[in-house]
């Protein structure tokens, strides 16, 4: 790139980027992989994804909704009907 700006008499002593905006599919596969990397294990990171689920199926204004669950292999398993 130096030589690119040679050609027009400019040197270039310093490059710097400051910011680099990635499309959203690819930041949220980042994320959840940057999330999966700090948690380090599979079966944690499932529970991790069972409790967000939770999270916001309570967050839910739904009228009606049933949420049921039992422990299966150490993870539990939730069914809304």
């Amino acid at each position: 790139m130096k030589s690119e700006f040679l050609e027009y008499g400019i040197e270039l002593l310093k490059f710097l980027v400051a910011s680099i905006t990635l499309p959203e599919n690819v930041e949220a596969a980042l994320d959840k992989r940057t999330s999966m990397g700090i948690i380090g294990d599979m079966s944690k990171f499932t529970q991790f994804e069972i409790g967000q689920s939770m999270e916001a199926a309570a967050n839910n204004p739904a009228a009606g909704v049933l949420l049921q669950g039992w422990e299966w292999n150490g993870l539990w398993v939730w069914l809304t009907t």
